[in-house]
């Protein structure tokens, strides 16, 4: 009988899996699979021989229940030598890449970000490389960077689907505090995205971060962001609302997205789809006055109307302009991976 099956000749594959592992720490046999377009079969395959060369260590994915519902791999001190000998630099041993049992599902989260949105040109940074860029406390919360394709970056943070009181006042005091203007804020589960908003937007106690603050349900706001990669993805479905764009940026509301044409009367459009909590903040301050100064109503581009009025029930001269969650998802789908 043969021995265990290793690996005899490396791969660029088999490098690029391992430094992959390097980079994000973690990655589940799902991810891995989306990733390289690899089957199942294949991806089992691989990652058995990887574990029998002593390259990773596979560990099971345990659901709140502890049941198992998946496997992630890490990288051994085997495994990052091996790294070293194809060339790749690295300053950390396997012991400084281990993930506790609390962070794993974040930092799978997080990953998952980075695979989907990574072909749109989104590009991320995880929690550690961003405390060390911004000098944040290693118990900061934050869960790593997403730059867009136009080079905005964006802090973010993902909220499961039971979130304490007092986890959300820790997010909004390191926002407060925080070098970084941008923000996204994932949730997986409405109580956390409710809990979060009526926190950050308490009328006279406002988080105010001196760019956006964008607040979307986690699966949503993948599908978005892939969406928002392309300018004309918005501009087609404006057309298909038979809303006209006519200019961008107004000049004395620049949080407002753009000038249009709607119902033929010239109104600011602002998009919702994101929740920016900025942009909240600034249509409350578009007042009677500004509005008997500029004649125009504004249209208000959103996904949850009736959440949107609710936080906006004290703004009069607004129109709501309904665009399903469909929508976004079929016109940001249609993106493919372009070198």
């Amino acid at each position: 009988m043969g021995g265990k099956q290793v690996v005899k000749r490396i791969q660029p594959r088999d490098v690029e899996m391992l430094h992959m592992l390097y980079q994000y720490r973690a990655l589940s046999t799902q991810q891995l699979m989306r990733y390289f377009q690899m089957s199942a079969y294949y991806a089992n395959k691989k990652t058995h021989i990887m574990r029998n060369s002593d390259w990773i260590k596979s560990l099971p994915i345990l659901s709140e229940k502890t049941r198992k519902i998946g496997a992630y791999h890490c990288l051994t001190d085997k495994g990052i030598s091996m790294l070293q000998k194809q060339g790749i630099p690295t300053n950390r041993k396997a012991e400084d890449l281990k993930v506790t049992r609390r962070f794993l599902p974040y930092l799978l989260s997080a990953n998952d970000l980075m695979i989907d949105l990574a072909p749109f040109g989104w590009t991320m940074r995880d929690s550690r490389e961003i405390k060390s860029m911004y000098g944040l406390n290693r118990g900061n919360n934050i869960h790593g960077s997403l730059t867009s394709p136009g080079g905005t970056e964006y802090g973010f943070y993902i909220f499961m689907s039971r979130t304490l009181p007092k986890y959300v006042m820790k997010v909004v005091r390191e926002i407060k505090e925080s070098a970084i203007h941008n923000f996204i804020i994932f949730t997986k589960g409405q109580a956390s995205f409710r809990d979060f908003i009526s926190e950050a937007a308490c009328p006279g106690k406002e988080l105010i971060t001196g760019g956006s603050l964008n607040v979307m349900p986690y699966t949503f706001g993948k599908a978005y962001l892939q969406f928002m990669a392309d300018e004309r993805n918005m501009l087609r479905v404006l057309s298909e609302h038979n809303i006209t764009s006519l200019s961008e940026k107004p000049r004395l509301y620049t949080t407002f997205d753009r000038l249009v044409e709607h119902n033929g009367e010239e109104k600011y459009l602002v998009s919702l789809l994101d929740t920016d909590l900025m942009k909240v903040y600034s249509l409350k301050r578009y007042r009677k006055e500004a509005f008997d100064r500029d004649q125009r109503r504004i249209l208000i581009l959103t996904h949850m109307k009736q959440f949107h009025q609710e936080l906006l029930k004290d703004v009069h001269h607004l129109d709501y302009e309904e665009v399903h969650p469909s929508e976004i998802q079929a016109v940001g789908m249609t993106k493919t991976q372009e070198g």
